[in-house]
């Protein structure tokens, strides 16, 4: 979302804008009974303290149980994101962007979960470059119906790559693999 903001502001200076497992807005569809992350964005859309509640559970998950939290965030994930727990890397990066996100960032969390679920696709109408959009067939936390939206709402200018079998998390290891 911050991205595709910040070209559409920027108009003819931004050449190429690159969407990995990118979230569309919710008004393109009815995403949310896919989406990993509807008890987040239903919080979101039930006001400041339904998110305050939800994101102060989460974060009290992250910090007594770690590996529970990533549990659970996964519990219906493809394979190929399943593959990646298998990466103690992979899992401390979570973990620590889970701490920050929920501890000394969570304000500002906060703040782009409401922005997301408010109505934001007249954005896309302003965006004039070039983009590429990657999508994992599997993918449960923007699913493929995101990314179809997309590119039906940019039109011409956008293109899709499908990742077939792969989900969030290895779609976006996938395209930074081969975007290098």
């Amino acid at each position: 979302m911050s991205a595709v903001h910040m070209a559409a502001r920027r108009g003819l200076l931004v050449r190429k804008l690159i969407l990995i497992a990118p979230a569309a807005p919710l008004q393109l569809g009815n995403f949310l009974p896919d989406m990993a992350g509807r008890p987040v964005f239903e919080a979101a859309q039930a006001g400041d303290w339904a998110l305050r509640l939800f994101t102060a559970s989460q974060a009290s998950l992250v910090a007594l149980a770690p590996e529970l939290a990533i549990k659970m965030m996964f519990r219906a994930s493809p394979d190929a994101d399943l593959g990646l727990l298998a990466s103690p890397r992979f899992v401390d990066v979570l973990v620590c962007g889970l701490r920050t996100c929920l501890g000394q960032r969570q304000a500002a969390y906060r703040s782009e979960l409401h922005a997301y679920v408010q109505p934001w696709a007249h954005v896309l109408d302003d965006i004039r470059c070039e983009t590429e959009i990657w999508s994992g067939s599997h993918d449960d936390w923007a699913p493929p119906a995101m990314s179809d939206a997309l590119k039906e709402r940019l039109g011409d200018r956008a293109s899709v790559n499908v990742c077939p079998g792969l989900g969030h998390y290895s779609t976006l290891r996938t395209a930074l693999s081969r975007l290098d």
